[in-house]
């Protein structure tokens, strides 16, 4: 059974590759593609059959131990049904003439859509190791977030040109149930499973004897892109947690005395898991803001060269320079593309929009999220504020705001108010009921919410008018509800404009 679930996936992608090298085209029924997807199918069987199956298979005959048969096998089905189906996406549904304009192949884009997303989310539920797989799985994910984006693209487009293609059609959401109740839930991570995995084999992998006692992975990208989420979820991994003996994780100023005083690694950071009954092995956790300095660096790999063997060490940091650390190649982790994040912001803003004003909602939803700068935390801000009030003028409010918001910013300072956020500079935020008062943020920052008091003003309500404080405060942002289940607060003032007119002149600087 195993054997025909591989070659039934292989030898489908592989007869498109022959018969489009033989040829110099795809089979004859494939002629009636439009050219795009003719490109696309040829490009995603070529790699598939070439890159996927055929080395796979390979590295089944040559390089499986006894103990590890299974484990390929169980990817090799994975990567088979994946394989046929993704050909099957190109060339099994568009083999007729469209002849019915526009409006009929959005039609028959979106069951395609839907076929691919359960192909990609059972494929996310088992947990698949082999690389080569998972840079196919991540094609086949990007390529879905795109279809999607282009149909609802098009459907909005439709709609606010008063085109009939949605004259009397309505695209209702995506039903939750079963595909992605993760999402709806508000508990799973977004988008980083190929680097999810990726961090788990490095955990896992064990040298030779004789090998350095310590391997170290850095994990670099800008400020909340989901660093200290992705090493907090894999932290919780079961094969994490039966590997390494004890979890233990230290802040930049935890760091800062070992410089003076070996002692204080022992004294200092946080211990997240501890497992009496398996050998010496550790995992040491460092999240950095900036750099670290080789002097410190020197004495923590002094003190962790006496780790148990396999013992490993992530460094999170914004900083490209911890890159040096490495003994294997750094995880660069970026921002969502536009296709993932309106994908992403879709499900937490639109989830109970109904059929009725779903494409309205959506259309100025997708204008919504090109504002938002690709954060996560405003997304589920700014979505969550949404998805409780779906109305149409609500939305375009909240859209004419946004937009008011970040030119103000790209005007006087030439950089959008979240990445002056970011850097620790202050913004003038926009506020929907109209006041003659100035509201200032600071500074933003998190806090890890199980530990600290967080402030039961929220932003929302601030901006949307429903709190008015006066003075200097702070506020509520958003509240995660996944590891490591931070809270993000902001520090703000109101200010009377008076106050404001030498201060205008320094941008900010001296608030």
């Amino acid at each position: 059974m195993t054997g025909s679930a591989i070659s039934g996936g292989a030898a489908r992608a592989a007869s498109v590759v022959w018969w489009s090298q033989r040829h110099q085209r795809l089979p004859p029924q494939a002629e009636l593609l439009p050219r795009i997807l003719t490109s696309r199918a040829l490009e995603l069987a070529h790699k598939t059959a070439a890159a996927a199956a055929l080395v796979l298979l390979a590295d089944l005959v040559c390089s499986a131990g006894p103990t590890s048969l299974t484990d390929l096998c169980d990817d090799l089905i994975v990567l088979g049904d994946i394989i046929s189906r993704s050909i099957s996406f190109f060339l099994d549904r568009y083999y007729r003439r469209q002849t019915g304009g526009v409006a009929e192949s959005l039609e028959r884009l979106r069951p395609l859509l839907l076929r691919v997303q359960a192909i990609v989310e059972e494929a996310e539920r088992r947990n698949i190791t082999n690389q080569a797989m998972l840079r196919q799985l991540d094609m086949l994910r990007h390529g879905m977030y795109r279809g999607y984006y282009m149909l609802d693209a098009f459907t909005c487009r439709g709609h606010g040109e008063g085109d009939a293609m949605a004259k009397d059609e309505c695209y209702p959401p995506i039903c939750p149930e079963p595909c992605i109740s993760y999402l709806s839930s508000d508990m799973c991570m977004f988008g980083r499973h190929t680097e999810y995995e990726r961090v788990v084999s490095f955990l896992l992998q064990i040298g030779p004897p004789g090998t350095a006692n310590l391997s170290v992975l850095p994990i670099v990208g800008p400020a909340r892109v989901g660093k200290s989420t992705l090493v907090e979820h894999v932290c919780y991994d079961k094969r994490v947690r039966n590997f390494f003996s004890s979890i233990a994780f230290f802040t930049e100023d935890d760091l800062q005395g070992v410089k003076a005083d070996t002692n204080v690694l022992q004294e200092s950071g946080i211990i997240k898991y501890r497992n009496g009954a398996l050998p010496g092995r550790l995992l040491i956790i460092m999240e950095l803001i900036g750099d670290l300095e080789e002097e410190i660096w020197r004495s923590l790999c002094s003190l962790l060269g006496h780790c148990g063997h396999g013992s490993k060490v992530i460094v999170t940091s914004r900083s490209e320079r911890i890159m040096r650390l490495g003994t294997t190649r750094a995880l660069k982790l970026n921002v969502l593309p536009q296709e993932a994040y309106w994908y992403f912001f879709k499900m937490i803003a639109l989830r109970n929009a109904g059929s009725k004003d779903y494409t309205e909602l959506s259309s100025i939803g997708m204008e919504i999220a090109a504002e938002l700068n690709a954060s996560f935390t405003y997304a589920n801000s700014v979505g969550a504020f949404l998805r409780a009030n779906l109305d149409a003028r609500l939305w375009r409010k909240v859209l004419e705001g946004l937009r008011e918001f970040t030119t103000k910013h790209l005007l006087m300072f030439g950089e959008h108010p979240i990445d002056l956020l970011m850097k620790d500079r202050p913004i003038y935020l926009w506020r929907m009921a109209s006041s003659s008062e100035v509201l200032i943020a600071h500074r933003s920052y998190e806090v890890c919410s199980p530990q600290q008091k967080v402030p039961e003003l929220k932003m929302h309500d601030i901006v949307y008018g429903k709190a008015r404080p006066r003075g200097r405060f702070e506020c509520l942002v958003w509240k995660s509800h996944i590891p490591p289940y931070y809270s993000y607060l902001m520090s703000c003032s109101i200010v009377k404009p008076q106050c404001m007119v030498v201060k205008k002149r320094s941008r900010l600087q001296s608030i």
